[in-house]
């Protein structure tokens, strides 16, 4: 297994595209609120609690293609991937004295290919890339998402907000920080 940094040549690769959009598609409801109901001001999650899944996440596909993106490719195949902001900031960051910072906005490993460490390893490529361009890198996801939460948690990452609620009754947002280290 390979991992990767796409460049923009290669995320106009047709069979990557493709790819990406399957996955995304494919996991479109195991996310809270689902993909396909997020739009590009994805930070409130309240008003979409109410929202079915009706189609496809059109806009969070768009959203993906124009950040970063690290790929597990094996056997010349996408079977994970991880978006990543460089220079992100929004309210939440903003309301608790955070600055800009790297953002991890999704995170998507083939479901036949999950508890492999394909997850740890596309993080462990973005805190390598990470070391002497940001300070930090920060990943939000809503409080019953166990597994992203135990992979952040055995990595270092540190809670830092909790928003209750924000997601609906009982589905809080929390935020995880990694401090980068120069080495």
């Amino acid at each position: 297994m390979d991992i990767l940094l796409l460049s923009d040549v290669l995320k106009e690769n047709k069979k990557i595209r493709n790819r990406i959009w399957e996955m995304l598609c494919e996991a479109d409801e195991e996310f809270y609120p689902p993909l396909s109901v997020r739009d590009s001001d994805n930070v409130i999650f309240l008003d979409k609690q109410e929202l079915v899944p009706n189609g496809k996440p059109y806009v969070f596909f768009e959203e993906v293609m124009n950040q970063f993106i690290i790929v597990a490719i094996e056997e010349d195949n996408v079977i994970g991937f991880l978006s990543f902001e460089k220079n992100y900031i929004n309210e939440d960051l903003l309301n608790n004295d955070f600055k800009a910072t790297w953002y991890v906005n999704a995170l998507i490993v083939d479901p036949k290919h999950r508890r492999k460490g394909i997850a740890n390893k596309l993080y462990g490529f973005l805190e390598k890339i990470a070391v002497g361009n940001t300070p930090d890198i920060f990943t939000r996801t809503w409080i019953s998402n166990n597994s992203h939460i135990e992979l952040v948690l055995q990595r270092g990452y540190q809670l830092v907000i909790t928003l209750l609620n924000h997601r609906g009754k009982d589905k809080h947002t929390v935020y995880y920080r990694m401090l980068i280290e120069d080495q």
